[in-house]
């Protein structure tokens, strides 16, 4: 049996790898604004049926915070590695 290998010139060079997921730019602002949402999503039942006590005005307000500061850091992040790198 013969094997054939295959010429330098028809051989592809690996990619880079890939950085993990944490290191991405998207990533900590994007995780920031889901974390946001979700603490949002628990209290919306008790601030949209009018049972609301303050701290549920004040946990979600805590998440909408979150939220801004989380889509601040991902358009801030996304400014700075410019609009064609999406690693």
């Amino acid at each position: 049996m013969s094997s054939v290998q295959p010429s330098p010139e028809t051989t592809p060079e690996p990619d880079e790898p890939q950085p993990p997921t944490q290191e991405r730019w998207w990533w900590t602002g994007t995780y920031r604004a889901v974390l946001g949402a979700v603490v949002i999503g628990f209290q919306y039942d008790a601030l949209s049926s009018g049972d609301a006590s303050v701290w549920n005005w004040v946990i979600g307000g805590l998440g909408a915070v979150v939220v801004a500061l989380g889509l601040y850091t991902v358009w801030t992040a996304y400014r700075s590695r410019g609009a064609g790198d999406v690693r």
